[in-house]
């Protein structure tokens, strides 16, 4: 045999050519004879099944299938089709097939049914749980949820197992669902709520708490907890203009403090704490207020605008009505808010350069007239209130006598030299003024009586000692001031 590329003599056992590389492939020739025996045989079977001389035909055609029409079809199923006694068969094939494919699609149907159903995906839980697999339990029942969503059961227990694995946050959302849920209960979404609580409690997250309770629908939990709540603090007066002082009073529902301002800035825990009305007496005013109950929670800061408009200035209210006194008593003056009060006691018309009333001085014995004026911060000025006292004591001992019991006393103990008041270490002198009798607990009234000193020129300067003589004992006393005119004593 020869390549047909390139004319080589090629050897018997190969399938290329050794010289060119060509492959090529050996078809063995078909016998004439052996071929005519199988058109004859295909001709019988076609005349026995289906009525054709495929042997007869042949002589009037050129190929075999040139009598077919363009859409006969010369496929085994196309034969069976044409045939009526082989019809059945084809039907009979299709029927099994479908009976097949229905019985295959309905238990495939019920399979996946089954695996969605609410029954067998608990069973899956319990199975994840037995393998103490938490996770995959919360899926099952997550899709055993899906199946039932009445069944609120499931999210508890879903709750739980996320609270096991630490996951409080996922536990909390899962018990929200729950609480939100108005196809739930009042009693199931009561138990998700108090659940939730218990839950932000072991975490101290109160602020949560509050938030939880101020969108919670439920009465009996926001009672229970109401403590937790943060409520803005509530003005008994409402934003606006009066023509009056008005005494503004802040409130707020549980245990906790309530911090303002009057000056429009935003308040802080490091604010002024209301603890008595605020009195707003002239000119305007923007409060500002928040509330922080005992868990630390804040409330939103709310705010409200005033404007006191009055065409008069406040009197100073003096406390201590004029009438006779015959025991040690203290003149105290209210003094308005914003305003200050100056004073004076011989009878003429006190101004800013008078005695300015800080706080409750004691009455004189005998006869006096005090007047009392309010300066406003603007310079505005009140009518002047004029009292009259009248102080007669009755003691054991003279204002006189008190004064020369303590000279006395003071030179005994060396302080002094001399009734005249000298001291070996300095050239002037001391000088003592009895001022008044004051009532001091727990001691009883005592006259008061404030040490002066008197340089060689003549200069008196008041020193810091003031002292105390008892009016019906005559004993000595230290005086030192407690603040707010409050004296305290100690034996001389």
């Amino acid at each position: 045999m020869k390549c047909p590329n390139c004319g080589a003599n090629l050897a018997e056992d190969k399938l290329y050519c050794e010289k060119c590389g060509t492959e090529f492939q050996i078809v063995p020739d078909m016998d004439v004879n052996v071929a005519s025996e199988m058109d004859d045989t295909l001709s019988d079977i076609a005349l026995k099944e289906f009525g054709h001389d495929n042997k007869k035909s042949a002589s009037k055609k050129t190929s075999r299938f040139d009598d077919m029409e363009y859409d006969d079809d010369p496929t085994i199923l196309g034969l069976l089709m044409r045939n009526p006694k082989t019809a059945w068969i084809f039907y009979l094939v299709v029927l099994v097939v479908l009976v097949v494919l229905i019985s295959v699609s309905i238990n495939l149907s019920k399979n996946m049914s089954k695996e969605k159903s609410k029954d067998y995906q608990i069973e899956l839980a319990n199975q994840a749980l037995a393998e103490n697999d938490l996770e995959a339990a919360i899926k099952a029942l997550e899709n055993a949820y899906k199946a039932d969503k009445s069944d609120y059961d499931l999210l508890f227990n879903i709750a739980d197992y996320y609270y096991t694995l630490n996951r409080n946050d996922d536990a909390l959302f899962t018990l929200k669902e729950i609480a939100l849920n108005a196809d739930f209960s009042f009693d199931v979404r009561e138990t998700a709520y108090k659940k939730m609580i218990s839950l932000y409690k072991n975490e101290n997250r109160f602020e949560d708490i509050s938030n939880l309770l101020a969108e919670c629908e439920i009465g009996t939990v926001v009672n229970a907890y109401e403590d937790y709540l943060s409520n803005a603090p509530v003005f008994s007066y409402e934003s606006g203009t009066y023509k009056e002082t008005i005494a503004l009073k802040l409130s707020a529902e549980g245990e906790g403090t309530i911090y303002y301002t009057i000056d429009g800035t935003v308040p802080t825990d490091k604010s002024e704490v209301y603890e008595a009305p605020i009195f707003l007496e002239y000119g305007s005013y923007t409060i500002q207020a928040f509330f922080k109950n005992k868990y630390g929670v804040s409330s939103e800061v709310i705010k409200a605008n005033y404007l006191i408009d009055v065409s008069f200035s406040f009197e100073p209210d003096v406390l201590t009505e004029s009438g006779e006194y015959t025991s040690a008593t203290l003149i105290e003056v209210d003094v308005p808010i914003m305003y200050t009060v100056y004073y004076t006691s011989d009878g003429s018309t006190p101004d800013k350069t008078s005695n300015k009333y800080m706080y409750p001085f004691a009455m004189p014995l005998g006869d006096s007239e005090f007047k009392f004026i309010s300066y406003a911060s603007d310079g505005t000025e009140s009518e002047v209130v004029t009292k009259n006292y009248s102080l007669n004591y009755a003691s054991a001992i003279s204002p006189a006598d008190a004064v020369t019991s303590l000279v006395n006393g003071l030179v005994e103990r060396g302080y002094i030299v001399d009734d005249a008041g000298h001291n070996e270490s300095y050239s002037g002198r001391y000088l003592y003024i009895y001022v008044a009798p004051y009532p001091i607990e727990n001691v009883g009234d005592v006259y008061l009586v404030v040490e002066y000193f008197e340089d060689a020129a003549g200069n008196t300067t008041k020193t810091n000692n003031i002292y105390g003589i008892n009016v019906n004992t005559n004993e000595l006393y230290k005086v030192q001031a407690s603040g707010q005119g409050t004296y305290m004593v100690t034996n001389l």
